[in-house]
């Protein structure tokens, strides 16, 4: 299993050419060497640079986050560009919110068709993840969403793909949450908190270590860091110092393989 980052995290910084070469260099220099691909223009220019610049600079992309239109109008698109960048994993950005508002009966619907895509996109060797927010644990009469949406995923095709920032602001800790979805959590944001604020992973009150060694336990498919902070290059930069003094440097790019 790898660390890296998601983009979503340098995203002022990954929009054109010249920027994401630059940032492709400042996070090399930091230790990053694998990305999960959010918050980008998923575009012919987009991809074409990244499908050089990559492998130059000794990195990839194993993962993306993208939001569920655009899965669904892009579909053969997107899954072309995953092909070309050879991306593993493909996570729903967010739930759609009417599917959220129709209760149990929307949640049913969603949970039926993330199974519809997670079948096409197995076909292109892609694994579907779906990320949450907080917004899943709200709780209706028949019991909160994000379990009434998982009993009717079906985990064949569909994994969760757990963000620790967002358990933290759900009021759970993530030990509990890990455990009560261990079947289902495939992949992980490592992402700091600060009472409600995003935050690095260096200043966080997380149990870092603790929770890369239960992803590296219960065989994760990967973890990245996530950060939404003014200042992302010294943050990064303080969470890869935390990942390392707690003895992972290794995940940071010591294996070939996730």
């Amino acid at each position: 299993m790898r660390i890296g980052l998601q983009t979503f995290t340098v995203r002022q910084t990954f929009q054109t050419k010249n920027d994401r070469e630059d940032t492709l260099k400042r996070l090399k220099a930091m230790g990053i060497l694998d990305l999960e691909l959010a918050y980008i223009p998923w575009n012919e220019e987009t991809i074409a640079s990244l499908e050089e610049s990559l492998p130059r600079h000794g990195m990839r992309a194993f993962s993306s986050q993208i939001k569920w239109s655009v899965i669904n109008k892009r579909f053969e698109e997107i899954m072309d560009y995953h092909r070309r960048l050879n991306i593993q994993y493909m996570a729903v950005a967010v739930i759609p919110f009417r599917r959220l508002l129709f209760g149990n009966y929307g949640l049913k619907k969603f949970a039926e068709e993330l199974n519809t895509l997670g079948k096409a996109t197995k076909k292109h060797g892609v694994r579907l993840l779906f990320h949450h927010h907080n917004y899943e644990f709200f709780r209706f009469p028949k019991g909160m969403a994000l379990d009434l949406l998982i009993k009717h995923i079906d985990p064949e095709y569909v994994g969760i793909l757990c963000d620790t920032y967002w358990v933290h602001r759900g009021g759970f800790g993530w030990h509990e949450f890990f455990t009560t979805y261990e079947n289902h959590i495939e992949a992980l944001h490592l992402r700091g908190y600060h009472k409600k604020s995003d935050d690095n992973l260096l200043d966080t009150p997380m149990e870092v270590g603790q929770i890369i060694e239960y992803a590296l336990n219960h065989t994760f498919g990967y973890i990245v860091i996530e950060q939404d902070t003014k200042q992302p290059f010294s943050d990064i930069k303080k969470s890869v110092t935390r990942i390392k003094n707690e003895g992972y440097v290794s995940q940071l790019g010591g294996n070939k393989h996730v």
